[in-house]
């Protein structure tokens, strides 16, 4: 169903987990970074939002991968609102940063206001040099009252 041609929105979501379970990344090189190949394909659909899933947080090397070559193909529209990769900054101090984006805001073609989080469930698996930060702890971060993310929610 196109969603022009019934002049509705029609959103693309992923609700994260790539890494595993889809059936086209279960298996890879020897040597590779789980579905690295697979996120090419899936880097080419029309997303309009992406969230990061449990999964793609258990290996470093995963989530490094997601963070460098796969979020960035999404201008904004990659999130992991409470999750984070720890990098070296460019002084070479060890820095906790957003694997995507905290969060997207953005009009439908329709004109509607869509404000959107990328919020994991507190996981705890998952790999060194990664976390997931508490929901109820995340909400109290200055960026959501800054960016009137609440507002959104509760207007």
């Amino acid at each position: 169903m196109n969603g022009q041609k019934k002049d509705v929105d029609l959103l693309l979501v992923d609700t994260g987990d790539l890494h595993d379970g889809t059936g086209l990344v279960d298996g890879y090189p020897p040597g590779g970074v789980d579905a690295h190949d697979a996120n090419k394909f899936f880097s080419q659909l029309p997303y309009d939002l992406l969230a990061i899933g449990n999964h793609e947080l258990y290996i470093y090397n995963n989530t490094l991968d997601m963070h460098l070559n796969f979020a960035p193909k999404f201008n904004g529209r990659y999130l992991s609102s409470n999750a984070n990769i720890t990098l070296p900054n460019k002084h070479g101090k060890l820095v906790s940063v957003p694997v995507g984006d905290r969060y997207a805001k953005f009009k439908t073609r329709k004109g509607r206001k869509v404000t959107s989080l990328g919020v994991l469930f507190d996981f705890t698996a998952f790999a060194k040099n990664t976390t997931v930060q508490k929901v109820e702890d995340m909400v109290k971060e200055h960026w959501v009252g800054d960016s009137a993310i609440l507002d959104a929610f509760t207007a």
